[in-house]
């Protein structure tokens, strides 16, 4: 062994550290029986061996001698003293004195000195440079290590006192701590490292001799470590899992790493990898590991739970929720879209109140960050766009959209009532937080502007606003297809809500699901409107309208209700509101064809139950028209995208008469 470390240190050593010679002198001295202070001799070489092992590793610019800040903190608080006698109230407004001038420089000094690393840092160092897999070693056992050398630098700093009665069985003892550490880290890592761990791997019978053996082989390198991890993982050999449970390997996941130039690191977690790769072989015994690891901001360490969940069956993942739900709380967050994944996993395996839980904290949006300096620059200029509330949610767009689509919308396939009770209250949340508080109590939630559709055909990737409707949307259908018990409770819950999107909402669900059930709700809206005479037909309503006179003509509304709508529709649009749009351009022509206009438009979703003049006028008014009014004639209009061209599609003559049309 001293042969090894003597030529371990050589092959090390400068003009400037002779390591090799330290160690020597100390192994003569010691050997000298007939001298007295042999154990403080040696116990000195082989402390300034340790002194110095490290800087000759880690090359820096560290100064040779460390600095005596005892001293000169002394010197510093003499140099402000007497400038306080100068300055007794204070130095505010006073010029700076000689003394204080010479203060501060010291004080610079002593903090720019302070910055350099310490032994315990330098020796951290150290360790990093003859290993460069070094992180990959469980933290404590990185700990372990600096705190190693650093007791063996402690322990011989006792013996280099001068005193006879030194125990020379303990200094030999320490000495061989010495010899194992240093050449456990300046030994050359060769294959046959590997091919003991190997060796120990084949044999199932191993001893305990073969079982610490093996944690010595794989703490001593970061490369071993790996390796060890690599092959148990592939070979998922699970007879490993109570040796590394009982030596710790389970308690000490690794935190982000943040380095000098603010960058993050998110450093790989072996154990969690292995528990992943064994979990299906030993659920229960992975499972109650799991929920005792103590929480960490390291994303990759949640990946590796998310992996876990995911291969186990029945009620068995939703057993990990815990610590699931602890994850989405990190400050930084890695394979997020996992959690669609988790939903669907759990909805398979019928957990469906767990998947609810999960749901509930992914879909919500949290606060502009910004709301609080965007409501300062509202008191100065209410009308200014730079004040609007952008509430967000914790994901990007697309990790958003596939929470919602591979997540949520099976869940609400399954457990459609509850979906859409919690995603009413995720919506009703996000509209609260668009609107500035001073105008929380008016109704107005502008969702025609944010949301022309609550309905997509094609689930899309749309903003998370949209995503969140458009699914709140799809569950309320699925409540009416699948749960039909709950349909009445569905409604009562929506008509509870403060926001307008919800009764948008309703009259999209009374148009696609028109029945006996929804029939009285379906005219309750049409006769409670009092401006069919001004307002055109919202999209929603004419399609519910539409709808609902198609499947339940004549029956839906009496012939004397019908008649004072048709009244009310043909007394409009006012006169005196379009003069004012145009100004000097009114001409009783121009009215009388927007006038002809909105009467088809607003008579068009009744079409089905018009009866006497009410039916020969529209058929008048549709067979003068050139177009046939459609949904998309309704607002609020939904935008286009796509490439613009400079030349209109159509001719200036269909121009003029569209835009004629609109007036």
């Amino acid at each position: 062994q001293q042969r090894n470390v003597l030529e371990a240190l050589q092959s090390k050593q400068t003009d400037k550290y002779p390591l090799s010679d330290w160690y020597l002198g100390a192994l003569y001295a010691l050997d000298n029986h007939y001298n007295p202070d042999r154990i403080a001799q040696a116990a000195h070489s082989l402390r300034e061996l340790l002194e110095k092992l490290p800087r000759l590793i880690h090359e820096s610019d560290i100064p040779e001698n460390t600095p005596r800040f005892y001293n000169m903190r002394n010197n510093i608080s003499d140099l402000i003293s007497r400038s306080k006698k100068r300055c007794p109230e204070g130095w505010k407004g006073e010029k700076i004195d000689k003394n204080l001038a010479k203060a501060l420089t010291e004080i610079e000094k002593y903090l720019e000195l302070n910055k350099q690393p310490n032994r315990g840092e330098r020796i951290q160092q150290a360790i990093a440079t003859i290993d460069p897999m070094v992180n990959r070693l469980d933290s404590e056992i990185q700990e372990g290590k600096r705190k190693q050398l650093l007791n063996l630098w402690k322990r011989l700093q006792n013996f280099t006192h001068h005193n006879s009665n030194l125990d020379v069985e303990e200094f030999r003892n320490c000495l061989q701590d010495l010899e194992g550490t240093v050449f456990d880290l300046l030994a050359p890592i060769t294959a046959q490292d590997q091919e003991e761990i190997q060796t120990i791997l084949r044999h199932p019978d191993r001893s305990k001799n073969d079982v610490e053996r093996m944690f010595s082989l794989i703490e001593r390198r970061g490369a071993n470590f790996v390796f060890f991890f690599t092959q148990i993982s592939e070979k998922t050999d699970i007879t490993w899992l109570p040796f590394l449970e009982k030596k710790g390997y389970f308690t000490h996941p690794p935190n982000v790493q943040r380095t000098d130039d603010d960058s993050v690191i998110f450093p790989f977690w072996w154990p969690i990898g292995y528990l992943a790769e064994i979990s299906s072989h030993a659920p229960d015994k992975v499972i109650e590991i799991v929920l005792q690891l103590p929480k960490t901001d390291n994303p990759r360490v949640y990946d590796g739970i998310l992996d876990i969940a995911l291969q186990l069956q029945g009620e068995q993942p939703a057993k990990l929720k815990p610590k699931i739900l602890e994850s989405v709380d990190i400050e930084y967050q890695s394979r997020t879209y996992r959690y669609a994944d988790l939903l669907a996993h759990w909805t398979k395996e019928n957990q469906i109140a767990d998947a609810l839980e999960l749901s509930k904290i992914l879909v919500a949006f949290v606060p502009d960050p910004k709301s609080k300096e965007k409501q300062k620059r509202r008191k100065d200029d209410p009308m200014s766009w730079g004040t609007l509330l952008h509430p967000s949610t914790r994901f990007n767009h697309w990790e958003y959209s596939q929470i919602m689509t591979k997540g949520v919308c099976p869940l609400a396939e399954n457990e459609p009532y509850e979906t859409a009770r919690l995603l009413i209250d995720a919506t009703s949340n996000m509209f609260r937080l668009r609107i500035h508080q001073d105008a929380f109590d008016r109704e107005q939630d502008f969702s025609n502007i944010w949301f022309a559709r609550l309905h997509v055909p094609e689930k899309d990737y749309g903003n998370p606003d949209e995503m969140l409707v458009h699914t709140l949307t799809f569950a309320c259908e699925k409540v009416f297809e699948k749960s039909h018990d709950a349909i009445a409770d569905l409604d009562k819950l929506l008509r509870k809500q403060k926001w307008k999107i919800f009764k948008r909402l309703r009259q999209h669900l009374y148009s696609q699901y028109p029945n006996e059930k929804t029939k009285p709700w379906i005219r309750e809206l049409i006769l409670e409107r009092e401006d069919y005479h001004q307002s055109e037909h919202s999209y929603e309503f004419q399609q519910m309208t539409r709808s609902a006179c198609e499947h339940f003509g004549n029956t839906l509304l009496t012939k004397e209700k019908r008649t004072q709508i048709f009244e009310a529709i043909r007394s409009g649009p006012p006169k005196d509101d379009f003069r004012g749009w145009l100004g000097e351009k009114f001409t009783e022509e121009r009215f009388q064809k927007r006038q002809h206009y909105y009467h088809l438009q607003q008579l068009t979703p009744f079409a089905a139950v018009l009866f006497g003049e009410y039916k020969t006028y529209f058929q008048e008014l549709a067979r003068a028209s050139n177009e046939e009014i459609s949904d998309e004639d309704y607002p609020p209009f939904k935008s286009k995208s796509g490439w613009v061209s400079n030349r209109s599609p159509y001719s200036s003559e269909d121009l003029a008469k569209r835009m004629e049309k609109r007036r």
